[in-house]
Parts: C-alpha cells; sequence; structure tokens
C-alpha cells in the first residue's frame, strides 16, 4: 500500500495537492484509513485547479511562516483552524484522518461532527463546544473524562492546543477511557484497567497556550511541545511500550475548566 507523504520544501506541491484533495474527499465519503490510502494511491486524471491554487498559495505562505524543518522527514500540512501557520508532522507516511477548529454553535452536550473526519465519541463525561473551543460540560470522572476519534490504526499521531486550565490532555493507544497512554501537562501515564501503573515525566513541563502532540509508531511513544503554538515542536519524552497495541482510538481529556483547540488526528500507514 502506498503511504501518503506529507510535503517538504521543494516537493512537487501540485502532485502533493492532489493527493490532499482526493485525501479529504475520501475521508469525508468513508473514513477508513486503509481505504483512504490505498484511494489517494490513485492518479487523479482531473485535478482541482481550485483547490490547488489555494492550497499553493498557503504553502508559499506557510514556508514564509515556519521555521526550518528540524529533520528531512519532517512534512507540512494545512487546515482550516483559523490559523495559516503550517502543522509539521512526523513520520511522512502519515494520513490525515480528523482535524477540528470547533468553530460552530455552542452545545452543552456533544462535540458534533469535526470540521473533517469521524465523529466524535464521548468515552467518559459530557463533551460541548464552547467560545469556538471543545469542552467538558459536565462529567464525574475528573481527568478521565474523555472524547475520542477513531484513527483506524494503532499507529498514530494526536495533537491540540492547550486553551484553558483545567487538567486538558490527550490519549493514544485508547480503547476505552480506562486503558491507553494518557497525558497532561507535566507527565506521560499509562492506564491499565483504569489504573495507573506507570507515568513519565516530561523534560519541559507544558503551559496553557502550548500545543502538544504525540505520536505513538510501534512500541515507541513520543511528545512533542511546541511553546505558545508557534514555531518549531521540541521532544520532551519518548518511551517504548507494548501496552495496548491494538488500540486505535486518540482523545482529549478533561476536568470540568479546560479548553481545547486545533485538534488533528493522523493514522500513520505503511509506506
Amino acid at each position: 500500500m502506498a503511504a501518503i507523504n506529507l510535503p517538504v520544501p521543494g516537493s512537487d506541491f501540485n502532485t502533493w495537492g492532489e493527493k490532499l484533495n482526493e485525501t479529504i474527499v475520501a475521508v469525508n465519503a468513508q473514513g477508513d484509513p486503509a481505504t483512504v490510502a490505498a484511494a489517494v494511491a490513485t492518479d487523479i486524471a482531473t485535478p482541482d485547479s481550485a483547490i490547488e491554487t489555494a492550497l499553493t498559495a498557503r504553502y508559499v505562505e506557510g514556508q514564509a511562516q515556519s521555521e526550518t524543518p528540524v529533520s528531512p522527514e519532517v512534512g507540512y500540512v494545512w487546515v482550516d483552524t483559523g490559523s495559516t501557520v503550517p502543522v509539521p508532522v512526523t513520520p511522512t507516511n502519515a494520513l490525515l484522518i480528523a482535524a477540528d477548529s470547533f468553530t460552530r454553535a455552542d452545545s452543552a452536550t456533544t462535540l458534533g461532527s469535526p470540521t473533517f473526519g469521524p465523529a466524535w465519541q464521548a468515552l467518559l463525561g459530557t463533551w460541548g463546544i464552547t467560545g469556538n473551543n471543545g469542552y467538558l460540560a459536565s462529567g464525574a470522572g475528573g481527568v478521565n473524562n474523555a472524547a475520542a476519534i477513531d484513527t483506524g490504526s494503532s499507529d498514530h499521531i494526536v495533537q491540540a492546543k492547550f486553551v484553558v486550565s483545567g487538567a486538558p490532555g490527550l490519549g493514544v493507544r485508547i480503547t476505552d477511557s480506562d486503558n491507553g497512554f494518557v497525558s497532561n501537562l507535566t507527565n506521560l501515564y499509562k492506564r491499565v484497567a483504569g489504573s495507573y501503573p506507570t507515568n513519565w515525566s516530561y523534560s519541559t513541563a507544558f503551559a496553557i497556550g502550548d500545543t502538544q502532540r504525540i505520536v505513538a509508531h510501534g512500541t515507541s511513544i513520543k511528545v512533542y511541545r511546541q511553546a505558545a503554538s508557534a514555531g518549531a515542536f521540541a521532544e520532551v519524552l519518548s518511551i517504548t511500550d507494548s501496552f495496548n497495541l491494538s488500540g486505535t482510538k486518540v482523545c482529549v481529556r478533561s476536568s470540568t475548566t479546560a479548553r481545547i483547540d486545533d485538534f488533528l488526528a493522523y493514522a500513520v500507514v505503511p509506506a
């Protein structure tokens, strides 16, 4: 199965733009990573020139605003999250599954559908929208309240901006609210059958306003911090753990006050 290679400076953007266009259409229609990965590997006979033009403009703008990639494997993808700043992603064979700017009517009962991608699943607590942010409307689970997106792949990437304090966090390799790897501003935790047998501290703690990214690939799990949600991502934790390798969901977590924004979820597909 062909991988979806994200653009890097100097790449053939027109070709990539065509693939992104087909990816978005396919994800919206099907949401299945394997099906989408196979679809985007097929050449498009008639590219959408309007979309290509718009993507090219944002690509040039993003190059001007972004820093030099930390490695040749870091690519850029643009999502309509209200910002023109590029979002770097690694590994490059990552398939964008869901993106959410939470820009829709306030709701105290549901997150609704993301900007694009499969529907949100409330694993614990009642989640909603307030002020164009995702938040926990109510829930008795404390920091264990979670809402998930199923990437369809146990190798995946999740990231989001932490907007308001209140124990915000993310999760990878999630099967339910009791199993997976979950984060907060200072630590990554292994959650097994509702308990926390192991945790790891970051080399640098997160602050409200930062963006957090977690990459789960094989037995490797890495956490990255983008200070003030601008500039390069810096690795703050790298571990190896084989727990819950079948977990395909990623999640956001919160107590009653935290808010999150600019959510992205990727599946890492075979190269």
